[in-house]
């Protein structure tokens, strides 16, 4: 496991938000982790466009402490997810439960959501270049889980899934259009098992 705190610290708007969300997550006891695109962004040295921040528990009841603490005064919650946006003038910032989502063959939307931890969150995101996350509690701050190689993956530049890609698209179809999303953004390729998945699954 690595600390990239110095990263975080080149933005300094994004690493003030994230200390504080750190010191609310120590003072309510609850683990707190940034992920997903912020994590990526960071690491290619690109500048984030939001904050997405995940939490051991009720993802809302955090977001309406953070929100008090940066003097926002209402947040834009969903209570099916346990998740809620913060209108922050300065970042966007999303809060989320660490959760579990299972789907049924008729809707790309979640039909039920489980709470989990770190791990059980992470596997079940899109892409391993997404499925990172940095600690930001106080003492642990800057510290980077990538559970299944993400950054190898970015180096590499190339698209790929924490799960089988027939698992991960399976589930939710709509990510063999996010594939295709973040290869045409970033310029990286789609990883031979993903698009042989995607090409038996596209019909």
């Amino acid at each position: 496991m690595s600390n990239i705190r110095e990263l975080i610290a080149s933005h300094p708007e994004a690493e003030k938000v994230l200390k504080l969300a750190g010191h609310i997550g120590f003072e309510l006891e609850k683990q707190v982790y940034v992920v997903g695109g912020f994590v990526r962004d960071i690491l290619m040295e690109n500048i984030p466009k939001e904050i997405d921040l995940m939490v051991v528990g009720d993802g809302i009841k955090f977001a309406e402490a953070l929100a008090k603490r940066l003097g926002v005064k209402k947040i834009v919650p969903f209570k099916e997810f346990s998740t809620a946006k913060i209108p922050y003038k300065k970042i966007g910032i999303e809060v989320a439960a660490a959760r579990i989502e299972s789907y049924d063959d008729k809707s790309h939307k979640p039909t039920k959501m489980i709470y989990t931890d770190l791990k059980g969150d992470l596997i079940r995101r899109d892409f391993t270049i997404n499925a990172m996350a940095i600690d930001i509690l106080p003492k642990s701050f800057g510290e980077l889980h990538d559970p299944y190689s993400g950054i190898k993956d970015l180096q590499a530049q190339q698209i790929t899934t924490p799960l089988d890609p027939d698992n991960t698209f399976g589930e939710d179809p709509l990510r063999m259009l996010r594939a295709a999303y973040f290869a045409s953004q970033l310029i990286f390729e789609i990883d031979i098992k993903c698009y042989d998945s995607i090409i038996r699954q596209k019909d």
